[in-house]
């Protein structure tokens, strides 16, 4: 027999909206990119091979770019498979609770790497990203993972943390939330793209006959 608990004890004890959510549409980018499973190692046996962008600063930042690109991509995706599980798994008034904090580790890890990527990509541009304030799916993906990283510091924070948000990110219908800020799926999946065209175009640093990494 499944037991069927009540809205506000799901939502006190396991996640804020979990009462609601029972569907995600998340877009699968794995297609339109075939090659980011081979982005790390294609990387480097063309420098080996082929050629690379040189030392210090330019190849730093072209490795690291990748790798945060590859491990946001990986996690993005974990994160969409889980979520789909979730929601295959469960019932009004009862959610599978350990797929959902899978889902959710996968989004804080894709969340975390997304907010590196951007730090390295602004430090190689030697520009912001993004303007605090501007609304930008850069800035709100960056905004929820300061969350992910500051959860302890915002629960003892003067005004702290509402006594019924459970942890520092969640899953809606729509997409990810925190307490103040939001990113629909399809505004994740748009970072995810980007970042991925980037990593397709460094892979190959002779390919491009220069010896920085190209900007987008």
């Amino acid at each position: 027999m499944t037991i069927r608990w009540p809205s506000d004890m799901l939502n006190r004890f396991i996640a804020p909206d979990i009462d609601k959510f029972d569907r995600a549409d998340i877009p699968d980018l794995r297609n339109r990119h075939p090659e980011s499973s081979h982005w790390l190692g294609n990387h480097f046996l063309n420098n080996v091979l082929r050629g690379s962008f040189g030392a210090g600063a330019p190849r730093q930042f072209a490795a690291n770019l990748i790798f945060r690109a590859d491990t946001a991509f990986q996690r993005y995706h974990q994160a969409r498979d889980a979520t789909n599980e979730f929601v295959a798994a469960s019932s009004a008034g009862s959610p599978a609770a350990r797929k959902y904090f899978e889902s959710i580790a996968h989004c804080e890890s894709c969340l975390l790497n997304v907010q590196i990527f951007v730090d390295l990509f602004g430090r190689l541009e030697g520009k912001k990203v993004y303007e605090p304030g501007d609304g930008s799916n850069e800035e709100r993906a960056c905004l929820l993972a300061n969350r992910v990283k500051h959860w302890g510091e915002d629960i003892v924070a003067k005004d702290g943390i509402p006594d019924n948000y459970t942890i520092p990110i969640w899953l809606t219908n729509d997409g990810i939330r925190s307490q103040k800020h939001s990113l629909d799926y399809e505004e994740l999946s748009s970072v995810l793209d980007d970042m991925s065209t980037l990593a397709n175009q460094i892979q190959d640093p002779a390919g491009y006959g220069q010896s920085t990494p190209p900007t987008s």
